[in-house]
């Protein structure tokens, strides 16, 4: 799958997580700007170790200030390229 294939799936899942328009995410979009909770983060990750074979359990950090479709596509190619 590649990077504009990844954003795009990410994208619909965080409109749906976030009932809002996807168009509204863009690629550098701190999703916390967005309203988007430490469920809606945990619920983010659950779809991406489902859909990508990607775990960021150990990213989930209650400190998180920054979190955007980039950085989301750059930790799952980090952790498909380390395999």
């Amino acid at each position: 799958m590649n990077t504009n294939e990844m954003k795009e799936k990410l994208r619909a899942q965080l409109s749906e997580l976030l009932d809002m328009d996807g168009e509204k995410i863009t690629d550098d979009t701190n999703i916390l700007d967005l309203g988007a909770t430490s469920m809606v983060i945990v619920q983010l990750f659950v779809y991406i170790d489902d859909e990508f074979g990607v775990n960021l359990e150990d990213k989930l950090d209650l400190h998180v200030t920054s979190v955007t479709i980039n950085s989301l596509v750059d930790e799952i190619n980090e952790q498909n390229n380390g395999e």
